[in-house]
Order: structure tokens, then sequence, then C-alpha cells
């Protein structure tokens, strides 16, 4: 189940992370206005670090069982629902640290063309300090 999970996680980086790598690449930050617009501009990117804090919260869950399975080789091991509550806290704790860019990723009109980027504030200067906090919080998270 581990495993299934650590999958699901890679899969869920190859096809948002890497399609918006390349729309960058590509197209710089230049959008596309309406709702359709705004959901393209701020699921993928929230998809795409989800998936990467499923991914690495995962790995510590691998990391855990294969402790208690030669550390502890005679305790009795969690059960198979054990393990499906533990995936499902990798995944939501992820969604909750990462839910931020929901709300950050927006569309701005700039020199007549729609822009999609991550701003907590308008000020540029203070959407960088708060990024930077959160930055920080995230990297004790995981």
């Amino acid at each position: 189940m581990l495993i299934m999970s650590m999958a699901a996680s890679d899969f869920l980086i190859a096809v948002t992370a890497i399609p918006l790598s390349l729309a960058y690449l590509y197209q710089g930050v230049m959008w596309f206005p309406g709702r359709f617009g705004v959901f393209l501009c701020k699921f993928p990117a929230f998809l795409a670090y989800l998936s990467i804090g499923a991914s690495i919260l995962t790995l510590v869950l691998m990391a855990f069982d294969r402790y208690l399975a030669i550390v502890h080789t005679m305790k009795r091991r969690g059960t198979s629902k054990f393990t499906v509550v533990a995936i499902g806290s990798t995944w939501f704790i992820s969604g909750a640290v990462f839910g931020t860019e929901l709300y950050k990723y927006r569309l701005f009109n700039e020199s007549g063309f729609t822009i999609c980027a991550p701003r907590w504030v308008e000020d540029l200067q203070k959407s960088h300090t708060i990024t930077m906090y959160e930055m920080v919080f995230r990297f004790v998270i995981f």
C-alpha cells in the first residue's frame, strides 16, 4: 500500500509539474483569462506541491515501517487499517500544508497580458517576505 501511495504521488508529479514547467518555458507567466484560466492557474500548482509533500511523507512512513520490521521483529506489526489511515493522513497533511497554493496563485493583468503568478499581496516585496516565511515553515514541517 505504501508503494502504491508513492507511485500515485510520483504519477501526480509527472502529470502536473512537467506540463507546468513546459508551459512556463514556452509561455513564461502569460496565461489566459476567465474562470477556467483561474482554475488552471491554481489547481495544477497545488497538485504538484501536494504530490511532492505526499511523496516525502510516504517515504517517512516506509522508513518507519522498515524500522519496526527490523528493530521490533517479534512485536505485532501495524494492521492494514492503520496503514490506510497513515497514508490518508500523509495526503491530508500535505494538502493542508500546501493548501496555500490555492490562495496565492492568481491571475493578474499586466501590460495588457494576463499572467498567472503566486502573490500573497499586491506589494511584491511583502509577498516575497511572506513566501520566505512560508518556505521556512514547509522546510521545518517536511
